[in-house]
């Protein structure tokens, strides 16, 4: 915490009136060194990756899948957040809400449908974007993961608005709607843990300390899936909708 606390004595200065005076400090780098060396922390935990072939592993194990008719309203939604989440490179927070949240919640008119020449897909355009917070809104695109009907975003998209009530079809109600209330964050995190759990599925990170489902497993698997398919780097920052090469850390260096 010693980065938040150095930013909020900086900030609190400057709206007195009187401006940053330790900038580049030499006094206030030996410290701050000196200080993280007198108390280290734990190194930061890996995400689990929600990639491409962790989906087809664990889809399967929804009872009915992949007929959505057959499925009940709860994997329904969880079936089609999953899939849009890792095609549209999303974060945890464009997507699905929570208690300590500030974000707007995506709504049934920020996704619409796109004809192309060969298919449909899907155009979510993102409400107060964490990275370009002067635009309204930033487009992410829902592609098809594989060539295999059972895994298309618009197909999933379809078939469960197609089975909500009338009510949560209105263009202002949540993109993604569970028990009538916007999909969460915690739902989502357990659910997915309890399908790998179920799959036999399990990630350790390089230095096999077991990785931890987060808000940004989804974003992180769809990095992880680029990588593994060979996608150029200039094609996964387009899609994820990075400006530099901080996707690098999205991915997972060792399975």
């Amino acid at each position: 915490s010693l980065d938040m606390y150095k930013a909020g004595v900086r900030n609190a200065c400057i709206l007195e009136g009187c401006g940053w005076p330790l900038r580049d400090d030499e006094m206030v780098r030996r410290t701050t060194r000196y200080l993280q060396k007198a108390f280290p922390v734990d190194p930061k935990g890996r995400k689990v990756p929600v990639t491409v072939p962790l989906l087809k592993k664990v889809l399967p194990f929804l009872p009915g899948w992949p007929d959505m008719a057959c499925m009940s309203a709860d994997d329904r939604v969880f079936a089609t957040a999953s899939i849009m989440a890792v095609s549209a490179y999303l974060r945890g927070g464009e997507f699905l809400t929570s208690k300590s949240s500030t974000r707007p919640v995506l709504k049934n008119k920020d996704v619409e449908v796109v004809r192309t020449s060969e298919r449909h897909i899907l155009r979510i355009k993102v409400p107060a974007p964490k990275a370009r917070k002067f635009l309204k809104y930033e487009t992410a695109l829902c592609f098809p993961l594989v060539d295999d009907d059972e895994f298309c975003p618009y197909r999933l998209r379809y078939e469960y608005l197609a089975r909500v009530s009338p009510e949560l079809r209105k263009p202002d109600a949540p993109a993604l709607c569970r028990g009538g209330k916007a999909l969460t964050r915690d739902y989502m995190v357990k659910r997915t843990h309890a399908l790998m759990v179920k799959a036999g599925i399990s990630f350790v990170d390089k230095d096999g300390v077991s990785m931890d489902m987060q808000a940004s497993s989804w974003r992180a698997g769809a990095a992880s899936s680029a990588v593994m398919a060979g996608i150029p780097d200039r094609d996964i920052m387009a899609f994820g909708r990075w400006s530099s090469k901080a996707w690098e850390n999205y991915v997972m260096s060792l399975p």
